[in-house]
């Protein structure tokens, strides 16, 4: 009878990570569902490791401003579905997505490339060049100014009144778009100003502007068409990795997971932003634009990936909803939506996004400061 019992609490032992294995990741899941009786204790995730016991997974974030609900969340995640998990598949790894604006980065990188590009006049200026900017946004005058300037030396310029003008017009022109159109339209505007680059082009510029801001001090530039400007633009300037998540990416390469990244930036731009985390091109999801010749043109390719198309892009590309999903406005709501998982958003502020992130049981993580 004693030899019985002991193989009986010997396989008991065996079955129980099997049990975890299959618990659900979302810890809103739990508190939703917590019987008030108390007679059941549910667990999260991988905190359900053994039978009978509390175990936490292991802290995989390391210090930082994560809240503790969003901490607990991606370390029950990457304790059942990373390398060290039971079920792990090489084949068929776990999968997160991540939007790069807004999470990654202190300030718009893409945004930064393109006033350096501004600045140093650095487009591939032709017809073809000058159709990408509606007449309607000030085309006529931009392209008026900088006929005027680009025939002196560059060493002149600052002192110059159409370069100042030039300079002005572009950006109040993207600023503009920005606030008349969608975001989504704003940014494929900054996608079509890269034709005639070819993309390995497009991917250096950008990688050496985003290393260049890095160096130097979050704060505002101002763009003015002259000392006499009653009106000037101020932008901000200036980038900054955030730390924390840098760390979530680290913590997730290393745990075998399948990295994404998707975000409405110039495809050879987001190439060059996610490049620094470790993550391939082959994983990043931009706005592209078709290539012709061995060059980028003005026409985009396939869908901006926001909102619905977000999410069809994922579903495209690795063809399931993915384990964890981060996100940081509205065209990202589609994709947190989309399947099981732990769903973060980062809260900028947006009110009516973070009621829908609440309602629909998403965890909500205060933007990280610089």
């Amino acid at each position: 009878m004693k030899k019985f019992l002991n193989i009986g609490f010997f396989f008991a032992l065996l079955c129980a990570p099997a049990f975890a294995y299959y618990t659900p990741r979302n810890p809103h899941y739990h508190e939703s569902t917590r019987k008030k009786s108390g007679a059941r204790k549910e667990k999260s995730g991988a905190a359900a490791l053994g039978s009978g016991q509390n175990r936490a997974a292991p802290d995989v974030l390391g210090p930082g401003g994560w809240t503790p609900s969003v901490r607990r969340a991606v370390d029950e995640l990457i304790a059942d579905k990373g390398f060290s998990s039971r079920g792990y598949d090489a084949q068929k790894p776990p999968v997160a997505v991540l939007s790069w604006e807004g999470v990654f980065y202190v300030h718009d990188a893409a945004g930064q490339v393109f006033l350096q590009m501004v600045r140093s006049a650095r487009f591939k200026f032709g017809d073809e060049f000058w159709s990408q900017v509606p007449i309607a946004y000030g085309r006529r005058k931009i392209r008026a100014a900088y006929e005027q300037f680009s025939i002196l030396p560059m060493n002149i310029w600052e002192d110059e009144p159409t370069y100042l003008q030039y300079r002005k017009y572009f950006v109040e022109s993207y600023r503009n778009q920005c606030e008349d159109e969608s975001w989504s339209k704003c940014r494929a505007f900054l996608s079509r100003l890269f034709a005639g680059f070819t993309p390995q082009e497009a991917r250096d510029y950008a990688a050496t502007v985003i290393n260049s801001e890095l160096q130097q001090p979050l704060g505002q530039e101002v763009f003015s068409a002259g000392p006499q400007d009653a009106r000037p633009l101020k932008i901000q300037s200036g980038l900054r990795v955030v730390p924390e998540a840098q760390g979530l990416v680290a913590a997730l390469l290393k745990a075998g997971f399948d990295v994404w990244v998707m975000d409405e930036d110039p495809q050879p731009v987001l190439e060059a932003e996610a490049a620094p985390a470790g993550i391939s091109a082959a994983r990043v999801v931009g706005i592209r634009t078709k290539i012709v010749g061995g060059v980028l043109t003005g026409d985009i390719e396939g869908d901006v990936p926001a909102r619905g198309a977000k999410t069809a892009a994922a579903i495209a590309a690795f063809g399931r909803a993915p384990d964890l999903v981060v996100g940081a406005s509205s065209d990202d709501a589609s994709l947190l939506g989309y399947g099981k998982g732990v769903r973060v958003l980062i809260d900028h502020g947006d009110k009516k996004l973070d009621a829908k992130a609440r309602r629909e049981g998403w965890l909500l993580q205060p933007a990280f400061g610089p």
